[in-house]
């Protein structure tokens, strides 16, 4: 058997997709919770979302957006935080892939909008799906193949591979005096 690779978009809405090796699609679903408070709803969509997950899956899960803003923002940093606690504790493996690195992997740039990303997955990969959540997860997991190997890919794609396996050292932080 061989490997599968899940891309988490998580949110209130989440994005949950599973490829194989090929970049077969095994499941691709949004997942979310309606008519529950808080934080109950967070509880069971962290189970249910880590429930679909196996143990010998390679998770990709989309970093936080520290643009972002509005009332959704503590929660998609309390999900993020739940799930990869959750992974460590189980000893998995794990990549976050920052939205940008996402972003250029789908359409060649840094940059863009949902339908921009949209038109990129179609155009690299012939997959569609109505919720920009799961287009984002798909494209997560198919990062997780090109990092084992997989797939035939494009300049700006294998910056992205790269950028991910050798990472800047991150700047150090200025004494304030």
């Amino acid at each position: 058997m061989g490997q599968n690779y899940v891309g988490l978009d998580l949110s209130t809405k989440t994005g949950f997709v599973r490829l194989d090796e090929q970049g077969n699609v095994l499941d691709a679903n949004e997942i979310t919770l309606k008519d529950l408070e808080d934080p109950e709803r967070m509880s069971l969509l962290a189970e249910k979302i880590l429930s679909g997950i196996q143990p010998t899956d390679f998770v990709l899960i989309e970093g936080f957006s520290f643009n972002s803003s509005g009332r959704s923002v503590d929660f998609q940093y309390g999900i993020g935080w739940f799930i990869r606690i959750h992974l460590y504790r189980r000893g998995m493996k794990f990549v976050v892939v920052a939205p940008s690195q996402l972003k250029k992997f789908a359409t060649g740039k840094g940059v863009g909008d949902k339908a921009a990303v949209a038109v990129g997955i179609a155009e690299r990969f012939g997959f569609k799906h109505k919720s920009d959540n799961v287009r984002d997860a798909y494209v997560l997991a198919q990062i997780g193949r090109a990092l084992n190997g997989h797939g035939q890919l494009i300049k700006t794609q294998k910056e992205v591979v790269e950028a991910i396996l050798n990472p800047k050292p991150k700047a150090k932080a200025k004494n304030k005096a």
